[in-house]
């Protein structure tokens, strides 16, 4: 996985820019051999002049530096201490939380999300909606549809997600070149047609008194699909505990609707649809909870809505605590990481420069740096990371120190145009991060 991701806008207030006259630059030191604990060790000549050499003044005398250790970017050869680690103490133990010794089939894996309960629920309020489309005097073929007729509904509705035709119609297609047995073997096509007209998840009389609030802080956006909104959520939670490598990021659900709650993302392989906020186990992409955008306006701490939707994902009374969590630079921010410190789970994500809190320290690393170059920055419990690959990649930790001795290989161009392939260096937050928000992989396309 990339760690470059899309940039979204954010809530964070960018620190004004630099206007100092000249840089100032830590005195030349010549680097230490690099550990390494890799297989292959890593190329030395990415660690050479750009790496730990500041780039030199052209002033005729040089001005005596006043810079705080703390206050400066560091080399890799310079040491690192691991920080100290949150014991893991999840509530119950990670993985299903079904009896092991009991045989479930695909079905009753299925009900586990949309239980007989939550089904009947929708079956008695897409029935009161048909009934007020009759009575409003439209043309309706309907009669109303029992649990087990809905139960096939969705399957058909599931069956059409995997396999995708240019309209309705092709799936009841009498041509035999493109006709389909199962469809007609479930449901006839004005029966499906019916009931997708008439769906209906919430009371259509509450619906009418929830509309009243519009505009009041009562008014609930989502409450048309409160009914089994909320019982996926709890399901989701119930038969499942999560691993210590937890991932936050966005998920969009394609929708063509006009409605003020669809969303429009650029890097997002389904660009228009309803914005999901997606706590997932980094292990397996498992859904572990999850929040439907619904505006700004809905943040409740006033500190952001990469801060809010962060916090409002992690119940610690739930999960427990020790919990490592990777975000992207939409989130990442100190004043989410510290929060997070303090309530016992590590962090770690890419970061913008401009963040509120990031370090404006000397010896940064240089814009023309060899491939593999680091340097890296403590501030209590963070850590700042910059690495260059292609381009530079700018990350903060509490879970990590700079570099553990790990390697990649990467093709490296020579001073004479000629490329190779060489081992670099890679530090530790940048290598654990391209491996815990892989599990979104496993999500695509969102």
């Amino acid at each position: 996985m990339d760690p470059f991701l899309d940039m979204e806008d954010s809530e964070d207030t960018p620190l004004p820019p630099d206007t100092s006259a000249r840089r100032k630059t830590l005195p030349s030191t010549h680097p230490a051999p690099l550990p390494s604990t890799s297989s292959q060790p890593a190329a030395q000549p990415a660690m050479a002049r750009s790496a730990c050499h500041p780039a030199k003044r052209r002033a005729s005398a040089p001005a005596p530096s006043t810079t705080k250790p703390q206050d400066s970017w560091r080399c890799v050869t310079q040491p690192d201490t691991e920080p100290p680690q949150f014991p893991f103490c999840p509530v119950r133990i990670p993985g299903p939380q079904l009896d092991t010794t009991k045989s479930y089939s695909p079905l009753e894996l299925f009900q586990l999300f949309f239980s007989e309960s939550v089904v009947k629920t929708v079956c008695e309020n897409t029935n009161k909606n048909g009934e007020r489309r009759k009575a409003q005097g439209k043309k309706t073929h309907w009669f109303p549809v029992s649990v087990q007729e809905m139960y096939r509904y969705l399957s058909l509705v599931l069956y059409m997600g995997l396999l995708r035709a240019n309209n309705m119609a092709t799936y009841w297609s009498r041509n035999r070149l493109y006709k389909l047995a199962f469809t007609e073997s479930v449901m006839p096509r004005r029966r499906f047609e019916a009931i997708t007209w008439t769906l209906h998840m919430s009371d259509p009389v509450e619906d009418a008194h929830n509309d009243r609030k519009r505009g009041s802080h009562g008014y609930d956006r989502l409450f048309r699909l409160r009914p089994l909104l909320d019982e996926i959520v709890m399901a989701c939670k119930a038969f499942y505990h999560p691993h210590q490598a937890l991932s936050i990021d966005e998920r969009m659900v394609a929708s063509k609707n006009c409605i003020g709650l669809k969303q429009y993302m650029k890097a997002k392989p389904t660009k228009w649809g309803f914005k999901l906020f997606v706590l997932a186990d980094a292990r397996n992409g498992y859904t572990c909870d999850y929040n439907i955008y619904q505006g700004k306006l809905f943040t409740a701490t006033g500190k952001g809505l990469s801060f809010d939707a962060v916090i409002d994902l992690l119940d610690v009374a739930h999960l427990g605590t020790g919990y490592h969590v990777y975000v992207d630079n939409f989130y990442t921010s100190a004043a989410l990481f510290r929060h997070l410190h303090q309530l016992r789970y590590g962090a770690c994500g890419t970061i913008r420069q401009n963040r509120l809190g990031f370090p404006r320290a000397q010896n940064d690393l240089p814009k023309r740096a060899d491939r593999g170059a680091i340097r890296w920055l403590r501030d209590g419990p963070l850590l700042y990371t910059k690495w260059m690959d292609t381009r530079e990649v700018t990350m903060c930790s509490t879970i990590h120190k700079v570099y553990s001795g790990d390697s990649v290989q990467r093709r490296v161009r020579n001073r004479d145009g000629t490329w190779t392939t060489r081992r670099i260096p890679i530090p530790a937050p940048v290598k654990a991060y391209n491996r815990f928000m892989g599990g979104w992989i496993c999500l695509m396309p969102c």
